[in-house]
């Protein structure tokens, strides 16, 4: 009976431990998207930026 009471406590404790690394899993990948999402984000701005810079650039030489 003791034997058997151990086993059920092993077994819920490692339910939760599974429950545990699926939520820290989908907290990574949320992550990891974020982390793409802003990188992305980061090259999209150098791009504006360079072209902004570009644009100026032909102003300047125009007005010259």
């Amino acid at each position: 009976m003791e034997r058997e009471n151990r086993l059920e406590e092993l077994q819920k404790e490692s339910r939760l431990l599974d429950e545990q690394i699926e939520l820290e899993k989908r907290t990574l990948d949320s992550i990891e998207e974020e982390l793409f999402e802003t990188k992305v984000a980061r090259i999209a701005a150098r791009e504006v930026l360079r072209a902004t810079r570009y644009r100026v650039l032909i102003r300047l030489k125009d007005n010259s």
